[in-house]
């Protein structure tokens, strides 16, 4: 019996690993944003937010490919320029269309999975996001997410099966749905299987996504003690400059 128990243990540990190697990480970005124009190139510490998301993402997994999606728009032609001096992996969409852009991404870039990330959220919960990705793959999720009231905005991440994504061709689409990737998922639980991971975080109110430019100053002046954090729950014994 305990054989049998192991080759299963086995064959689910090697499917798992499989289905790794399907996954991908994009980090969104296009430079005009509403409320802060070419936020993305903003220094912290010496560094753009954009170069700051890509650190962060490598910190989730060094075996998942990071792709930058942004825009055809020649307001975006310069974060094309950054990605290609770095040679970081660079694709090029539709503008205001945000599920247009990633389906055009994924004609030609054949992955199961994508977590999807944000050039505005410089703190991703790293542990958080590792402990969704299992969840997502072991409960064989459609769509997964940790933004919410328990976790601090700009720490999140969504997880698309991109099989699933492709099929919101077939839906009627809002134009809010179209610019926001998640809204849809979210309305529709009953059509998806999806998982709202509620993190263990007491600091629900407050805000680290680069949103403003009183957000970016917030995080300029909190930097040396929000860099090294890792998980929500190390930011309780933080003492802010506001």
């Amino acid at each position: 019996m305990s054989y049998k128990i192991n080759i299963i243990i086995h064959l689910r540990y090697v499917i798992v690993k499989n289905m790794e190697k399907d996954i991908a990480i994009c980090i969104q970005v296009r430079s005009l944003s509403k409320r802060l124009k070419n936020k993305w190139k903003k220094k912290i510490n010496g560094k753009s937010i954009l170069q700051l998301t890509l650190d962060r993402s490598k910190l989730i997994s060094k075996k998942y490919p990071i792709y930058v999606l942004t825009s055809k728009n020649k307001s975006d032609d310069k974060i094309e320029l950054f990605c290609k001096k770095r040679k970081i992996k660079i694709f090029r969409g539709d503008h205001n269309n945000v599920f247009k852009r990633y389906i055009s991404f994924l004609k030609t870039h054949h992955f199961k999975t994508i977590v999807r990330m944000t050039a505005d959220n410089i703190f991703t919960d790293i542990y958080n996001a590792k402990k969704l990705i299992k969840l997502h793959i072991n409960r064989g999720a459609h769509y997964s997410s940790n933004h919410n009231e328990y976790l601090p905005k700009g720490m999140g991440v969504d997880i698309f099966e991109t099989s699933k994504l492709i099929q919101l061709k077939k839906y009627n689409l809002t134009k809010y749905d179209q610019e926001h990737l998640n809204s849809y998922f979210i309305r529709n639980k009953k059509k998806f299987k999806t998982i709202f991971y509620k993190a263990n975080s007491k600091l629900y109110n407050l805000n680290l996504s680069i949103d403003t430019s009183y957000d970016y100053k917030f995080v300029k002046r909190n930097y040396a003690l929000l860099k090294k954090i890792k998980t929500s729950n190390e930011l309780k014994n933080l003492n802010f400059k506001i």
